[in-house]
């Protein structure tokens, strides 16, 4: 088990005309994904997220959202569950 990101990961914004007035942290959960090997990340998480500006803090949220939790195999699945939750248990293979 390795650690990616340990020091966090930043994005710069030009100023011209851009705000993160409408920001939410969820926004950055639902954009996020594993193409490739996600059957080997158990658990991928945001822990905290700032939004900084010249004159500092602008958003400091710290409640943990889960990106992605490894699936179990679908064929340890029962038929129903499955049925109920198929979204969970496929994963779309994008290029």
């Amino acid at each position: 088990m390795g650690r990616f990101a340990s020091s966090g990961i930043r994005a710069d914004v030009p100023k011209d005309g851009v705000t993160l007035g409408d920001y939410a942290p969820q926004f950055s959960v639902d954009n996020t994904t594993i193409n490739v090997g996600s059957h080997r990340v158990e658990l991928l998480y945001q822990r905290q997220t700032l939004c900084l500006s010249a004159n500092g803090i602008e958003l400091a949220d710290s409640t943990p959202r889960v990106i992605h939790r490894f699936a179990e195999l679908v064929q340890y699945v029962s038929l129903e569950d499955y049925e109920q939750n198929e979204a969970y248990y496929n994963i779309e293979i994008t290029e």
